[in-house]
Formats: C-alpha cells, structure tokens, sequence
C-alpha cells in the first residue's frame, strides 16, 4: 500500500462518512443526477455555491418541481446516501469520480458560456485525487474535455477526464436516469472506462463508448436531431391547416413507420422551448460558423420554430384586430408539462409580445403557486377558470393531464368572446365549434374549406399556379366516403 492510499484510508478513519462519488453543481441536471446514484447505494456528496440552495436540500424541499424528486430526495437524505455542501474543502478528495453539472447556459447573447465550468474545475481541483475521474455531464462544444484535462493536470499528470452527457427531459428526469435509452461515456483512458462502467452498472440502457469529441457532439447532434423534427412537423402543421388536413393524424401515421418510430417528436404546436433545445442548436450553428461548415437544416429548424409563436399573434390579430386593452389568458406558461421552467417557453414569450402590443394577460399553469411564476408583468390566475374569466381569447401553450378534464361549457359562458388558439391539439376541434367557440387548432384544417388552388380539371397553368392531373385522382369516383375502394 503505498503512502497515498493509506492517507485516504486514514481520512476514511477518522470520517466514517466518506462518498464514493460527488456531484458539482445540484442544479436540475445536477440534483437529478445525485439522487439517482444515491438510490442505487452510492454514497453521494453534491456541492453547490448557492448557500440557500444547500439549506433547502438539507430541508428536503428542492429548488424546482421535478416529478418523483421530492421523495427520492427525502429517501437519500433518510437514508445517509446523499450529503449536500455549500463549500468546496476536503470532503470531496476521498471520491473516485466527480460529475459536473454545472450550467453551461449563453450569457450576454453567446451561445456558449463555460465561466461555470471553469470555475468549478478550477475550485474543485486542489480536492481531486490523481487516480479520480472528472466526468462532464454539462453540455459542452467539441474539444472542453481536453481543455478540462489541461487545466486540470498537475505536472503532466492529474485526475483522468471523460464525457459523460447528460439526456434528461424535464417532466421525465428521474425516470430517464433510472432508465436509461444509452448511457455515452467519452474517455482516453482505460482507468476513466472502467470507473464510469462501474458506477452505471446498476442501470439499463446501451452503453457507448468513445472518444470525449465524440460524446460531445452526441449531445448536441440528439438536441438538434429533436428540434429540427418539431419544426418540420410545425412546417407540414401549416400545410395541413391550409389544404384542411389533420396533422395529429399524419404525425401519427409517421410514428407508425418503424424507421421514425412511436416516441419521435412530432408533435406540432408551438415548437420547442426550455433550456436545451434553443441553446444548444444556436452553439452548435456556432461550433459549425467556427469550422466554416454551413448549418442550414439547423438555422432552418430556429427560424421555423420562432414562427410559430408569431403564427399566434398574427391569429390573435386576423381575430381580434388591435390588441391594445383585448384581455388575453395563456393556460400553460412552463414550456412543458410536469416542470417549473419558463425558460425559452413559447407561452412565456407569446405572453410577453402580447403585453408589449398593450393587451391584459393572465396567466394559468398547474404549479401556478411555485414562485416561478411570481415575477412577471401580468396577472396570475388561480385556475384556468379564472384565467377565461372576461377574456377575449385563450391560447393553450402547454397540455398537462388534467387539462382535457376541465368544464369548457363554463369557460365559454365566462369567456367575453369565445376565441381558442390551440397551441398543443389539447381538444378535438370539430367538438369545440359546436360547442360555440371560435376554435383554432394548429395544424388542423377545415375538411370543407375549399383548396386555394386550381380546379382538378384544368390542363393549362397560368404563372405560378398548382394543377393536379386529373389522371393522378383515376378511381376516385369508386371510392367510398370513408376513403375505401368501393
């Protein structure tokens, strides 16, 4: 045993708590991360700056909604697996691998911003081990692993640094931890494998291993993968609309292709929100403008999805005429279901161009009472009866389970003018017309509505017109209404 490992031992003497592993960072990515290793035996050591943060966990109350975590936290703590620091000291050295997940957000327009995660390498480095691993979970661009490795090396040697991304979604974290699809693990060293192997061994998923450039671009190519399929189904949405199409029923036939598969994201509405999505296309387009490679799909995808909260105004307005004093509910500020987070949500932003065009907004969200939504210039609502109450319109930005259950014969009888803008397909729209409201449904049509294009039966196009050949509709007249061969 050499002098190094019997001072650990000694350390380990005189503390008999000591973790296996630490997390840097308890942010949502970070929490998540700590308490999932923690309720599969680990002994977990999570650090954070934040001191009212800190005092919180020790409490058992999380800074943000998450579903399961309250309960996961309240085990760990329970259970002694999980220890919460406000400080970066000696209590980090005896762990074999420390997990950052600090936040790599934009700052000040950039679309990277790694002064977190430099700051945290650097207040972490006195504590690491040389024979420890430092795994990134942070979203980083191509080559930060070496960087870390760099700046983390004491006379050419130090602790070994992988990529270990992370694939969460918020309103699934927990669950996505547990159970994971693949779990990318970016080393260059055997010691660094073999130690990440070994603390994931307890999950599922595939297991892929490669070089740190390479982890790090799996995570920006899955972001960039899920925006541009919500944005080309967003884009397929406003055919259907106008030629009186339903795309809830194309997006369903396209998960039944096995190659695209049940869980794709086609669901058109609004876009993608949050703090992933947005952020890590937009540093992806700059890793691409660095290496002088064009992102056109990618640039494509952002300029789409930004659309779509403007096709809510320009209906809102083709509806209403001038906004100023309209009052307006949006039911769903969080960009998702099952989160707390208004970052980059296209309620939060619909809401905001509307009170700058000088309409009354009210607001509705399930987690209403969190403190998230406390802080912003309109009027939060008790319920989303409250939010119609008087309203002359309500866009739908956000679905949640309960949301198909309310009583919309209250809410047209509330309501100063029936008007829905139905940013998420929550409710048939065929049910709703004949419930009295004006119903708009993104993506779906009017099956009525005549084509704005030719007559089928025309042979000659002026400039700029669409004909169908009337030999591409041969049998139509042996079909029947609902659409089989007679």
């Amino acid at each position: 045993m050499n002098g190094q490992e019997a001072c650990f031992r000694e350390k380990r003497g005189r503390n008999r708590w000591t973790p296996d592993l630490s997390v840097i960072g308890m942010g949502r990515v970070g929490l998540v991360t700590a308490l999932s290793f923690a309720a599969k035996g680990h002994r977990v050591l999570g650090v954070d700056l934040d001191y009212h943060m800190v005092a919180r966990l020790r409490e058992g109350e999380p800074s943000f909604f998450e579903p399961g975590l309250d309960e996961l936290l309240t085990k760990s703590l329970d259970s002694g697996k999980l220890r919460v620091s406000e400080a970066y000291d000696e209590q980090l050295s005896p762990a074999r691998i420390h997990f950052i997940c600090v936040d790599t957000g934009s700052a000040n327009g950039a679309a990277i911003d790694l002064t977190n995660l430099r700051s945290a390498l650097q207040d972490l480095s006195p504590y690491v081990r040389p024979d420890a691993v430092v795994a990134l979970r942070s979203t980083v661009p191509p080559g930060t692993t070496e960087a870390a490795r760099r700046l983390l090396s004491k006379n050419g040697g130090g602790p070994f640094v992988a990529c270990n991304p992370e694939f969460l979604r918020e309103g699934s974290a927990v669950e996505d931890f547990l159970n994971p699809d693949r779990v990318v693990l970016g080393v260059t060293t055997e010691e660094a494998r073999e130690a990440l192997l070994a603390s994931y061994q307890d999950f599922p998923g595939t297991r892929i291993v490669c070089h740190p450039r390479t982890a790090e671009m799996v995570k920006y190519a899955a972001n960039a993968l899920l925006a541009v399929n919500i944005s080309f189904v967003n884009e397929i949405a406003g055919i259907c609309e106008k030629v009186g199409a339903d795309v809830r029923i194309v997006s369903q036939a396209l998960r039944l292709d096995h190659r695209i598969g049940p869980d794709a994201y086609l669901e058109a509405g609004l876009g993608f929100g949050g703090p992933c999505l947005p952020k890590d296309i937009a540093a992806l387009a700059l890793v691409a403008k660095l290496v002088q490679q064009p992102t056109r799909l990618v640039v494509a995808a952002r300029e789409t999805n930004d659309a779509q909260r403007q096709g809510v105004i320009d209906r809102l307005l083709e509806r209403l005429g001038d906004l100023e004093g309209k009052v307006i509910g949006i039911i769903g500020l969080a960009f998702k279901p099952n989160t707390d987070d208004v970052r980059g949500a296209p309620g939060l932003e619909i809401a905001e161009e509307l009170i700058r065009m000088g309409a009354w907004v009210k607001v509705y969200d399930p987690l209403v009472e969190h403190e998230t939504f406390r802080h912003g210039p309109y009027e939060v609502a008790k319920d989303v009866y409250e939010a119609a109450d008087g309203a002359d319109a309500l866009v739908l930005a956000n679905r949640w389970d309960g949301l198909g259950r309310v009583q919309v014969e209250r809410i047209r009888r509330l309501m100063r003018r029936p008007l829905v803008v139905d940013g998420r397909n929550v409710f048939d729209p065929r049910a709703m017309r004949e419930k009295g409201f004006e119903y708009i449904a993104l993506g779906v049509g009017d099956e009525l509505q005549p084509l704005p294009y030719s007559s089928l039966d025309k042979t000659s196009a002026e400039p700029g017109e669409l004909i169908l050949p009337r030999s591409s509709w041969d049998g139509l007249d042996l079909m029947s209404e609902d659409g089989l061969t007679a």
